[in-house]
């Protein structure tokens, strides 16, 4: 994975759909081993472009960049597609939850969720507004006992 300058950046960013941006910097006791977790999965994603950016804070004209995406922390990945932030990842700790996240992201954002879908809610002229008019399956009212 290459390092890439801040000048680059831009000009990266706009040459390709999708990008994965990972925010590091020096002596970072994090950094190294949430890149190794990017290295694994890496030749699994190979419609992703991935790239390291070192920051150092107080010395680097990289700062205005890690300002511009909010970066508070390193290491701080962040996924662009077609030119747009779509998600930013952080290391969870674990590295095979962190491979997952990232294999994720090579998934497409549809086929990312296992979780299922809520349906939508009805609108306002959808939902019935008399009981004839409500599911022919409701139980209808029982009758009233004779006296």
């Amino acid at each position: 994975m290459p390092s890439i300058s801040c000048t680059e950046f831009d000009q990266l960013l706009a040459q390709k759909d999708k990008f994965l941006l990972v925010f590091t910097q020096p002596g970072c006791p994090v950094c190294p081993p949430y890149m190794d977790a990017i290295g694994k999965v890496e030749s699994r994603m190979p419609d992703i472009d991935v790239a390291e950016l070192p920051i150092s804070v107080g010395e680097d004209p990289c700062e205005d960049l890690a300002d511009r995406f909010k970066v508070g922390t390193t290491p701080t990945a962040i996924f662009f597609r077609n030119g747009k932030v779509e998600k930013v990842l952080h290391p969870t700790g674990d590295s095979q939850k962190d491979q997952e996240n990232l294999l994720a992201l090579a998934r497409g954002p549809q086929e990312a969720s296992s979780e299922p879908q809520a349906s939508p809610a009805p609108s306002e002229s959808e939902l019935p507004r008399t009981p004839s008019e409500a599911s022919p399956t409701s139980p209808s009212p029982a009758p009233s006992p004779a006296p």
